[in-house]
C-alpha cells in the first residue's frame, strides 16, 4: 500500500507541472522579440546583417510544429560534415535534404536553386566578352564554377589573340 503524505503529493505536483511545461510547443518566430525576427531584422538593417541561418530561414519561410524556420535552416547548414555551413548546400543532394524533418520536395528544390544561383553569381562577369590577362585569371574564373563539383572534370578552352575566350 502506498502512503501519500503532503510532501509526496507536492513533489508529484512539481514533476507534473515540469512535465507539462516540457510538453508545451516550441517558441515560434512570432513569439521572438521583434529585434530577433529575420524578416524584421532584414527590413530594418538589411540582408548583410542576417546570419546564414537567418537568410536561409527567410527563404524557407516556415518551420515545423516542433522547430522554427531558423532551427530548420540551422539543420540544413550543418548537413554536410566536410563542408560546414553555407558551402555545404552546394555539396548536398535533394535526397539528403529531404532526410531532414521539415524539408520536403519543394523546400529541397528551393535550397538547391539558391545554391545554383550562388554558383552562377560567383562566376558571372560584367563584361560581354571575357578577357583573361594571365593563366591565373583563367584558373580563378573556372575555379568558381568547378570547386563545387563532386568529381574531377577537365575543361578545354580555346583562346583567341589577347587571351580572349
Amino acid at each position: 500500500m502506498v502512503r501519500f503524505n503532503v510532501r509526496n503529493v507536492l513533489t508529484m505536483e512539481i514533476f507534473r507541472q515540469k512535465g507539462s511545461d516540457m510538453e508545451e510547443k516550441h517558441q515560434t518566430l512570432k513569439e521572438l522579440p521583434v529585434s530577433e525576427r529575420p524578416y524584421e531584422k532584414c527590413e530594418k538593417n538589411g540582408t548583410a546583417m542576417l546570419s546564414d541561418a537567418e537568410l536561409l530561414a527567410v527563404i524557407l519561410r516556415s518551420g515545423t510544429k516542433d522547430q522554427t524556420a531558423i532551427d530548420l535552416a540551422t539543420k540544413v547548414l550543418s548537413i554536410d560534415p566536410f563542408y560546414e555551413g553555407i558551402l555545404g548546400i552546394c555539396h548536398t543532394s535533394r535526397e539528403e535534404l529531404q532526410k531532414i524533418p521539415g524539408i520536403g520536395k519543394v523546400k529541397a528544390m528551393q535550397i538547391l536553386c539558391i545554391a545554383e544561383l550562388s554558383k552562377r553569381l560567383a562566376s558571372a562577369k560584367v563584361e560581354d566578352k571575357i578577357s583573361f590577362h594571365s593563366p591565373a585569371s583563367i584558373a580563378d574564373y573556372y575555379m568558381e564554377r568547378m570547386r563545387h563539383l563532386s568529381r574531377e572534370e577537365m575543361i578545354l578552352i580555346f583562346l583567341m589573340e589577347r587571351i580572349k575566350l
